[in-house]
């Protein structure tokens, strides 16, 4: 469990991403593809990229971003990265002292001995990335980016219109407010965070699952990743395209979801005011969403549906 420590000026200091984050949706889908449990939303994605083969030399990613523990800083730099290019160029500029000294407490915490520990080079490992991206991120990057970009439109109309506990009660549900604390649940080891008037960035990724993640070093600017919604469809297979499924959408059933959906409301509340099963609302929804009609976020252990002003003006001339 780590609690985060929020003071009056903390609360007036958080900062929503500006973007998705590259590299922190990089990092966090090896975590993914490394992970024993399975997870509906990656499960195609995951046997995708392992039946293509991962070459070798992206083996050097495996071993730093291990599926549990600490994964080193360096590879989620503090400035936004929107392009593989700037992730590149940002992680071949790291100060080669800041990568030996979190390599090594990498390879301490799993208890590797000295004599087995691999060494890293910074041109190999920015060439393991890039190979890394075309195989397993780029296909889908664009379905990924506008997930992200929904959670964020929707967490700043929750914080202009409700504030600030609301935004961090609606991260996702294993994150709790509890004034003045903030509390990640998970398997890490009890911690305390004291942001000290810092603020903090909240980053929203879509390859977060349910076990929030932070920057480690307490020089660094306080960042929390936390979760988006998910579903197979963002990860699903096939051309990506810059507005995809709008030609799914002809049909009542889908009319009926967009209508009920005029009131943010959970996957529950839809399919009641639809008369809909809730799966069938969930699948009706997903395709909304993926046509940028729906935007969705996770508020406690549910998810909440609301219109974008795309699915409003359609609705308001349907």
């Amino acid at each position: 469990m780590l609690r985060i420590h929020f003071t009056e000026r903390d609360l007036t200091s958080v900062v929503l991403a500006d973007d998705v984050s590259l590299m922190w949706e990089l990092v966090l889908s090896v975590h993914r593809l490394q992970a024993r449990r399975r997870h509906r939303a990656f499960d195609a994605w995951q046997a995708e990229v392992l039946a293509a083969g991962l070459p070798e030399q992206c083996r050097v990613l495996l071993h730093l971003a291990p599926p549990i523990g600490y994964t080193p800083d360096f590879l989620t730099p503090e400035d936004a990265v929107t392009s593989i290019d700037a992730g590149r160029d940002a992680i071949a500029d790291t100060d080669r002292s800041i990568v030996g000294a979190q390599v090594a407490e990498l390879d301490a915490e799993r208890g590797l001995a000295a004599a087995q520990r691999p060494a890293v080079d910074i041109d190999a490992l920015v060439k393991a990335l890039d190979v890394y991206w075309h195989l397993a991120l780029a296909p889908y990057w664009q379905r990924i980016r506008r997930r992200v970009h929904e959670d964020l439109e929707v967490r700043r109309q929750l914080l202009a219109t409700s504030g600030i506990a609301a935004l961090l009660e609606s991260l996702g549900p294993g994150i709790e407010w509890q004034p003045p604390f903030l509390i990640i649940k998970g398997p890490r080891r009890s911690a305390d965070l004291h942001l000290d008037g810092r603020g903090i960035v909240l980053q929203p990724a879509y390859f977060c699952l349910d076990d929030p993640t932070k920057l480690r070093d307490p020089l660094g600017r306080p960042t929390l990743v936390h979760p988006t919604a998910h579903d197979p469809e963002v990860l699903a297979a096939g051309e990506d395209t810059a507005d995809p499924g709008v030609a799914r959408l002809i049909g009542p059933a889908r009319h009926e979801i967009l209508g009920a959906a005029a009131v943010p409301g959970t996957t529950s509340d839809l399919a009641d005011r639809a008369s809909v099963s809730v799966s069938a609302a969930s699948r009706h929804a997903a395709v909304l969403r993926a046509a940028g009609l729906l935007a969705s976020y996770r508020t406690g252990r549910s998810v909440e549906h609301r219109l974008t002003d795309l699915g409003r003006t359609l609705l308001d001339g349907a």
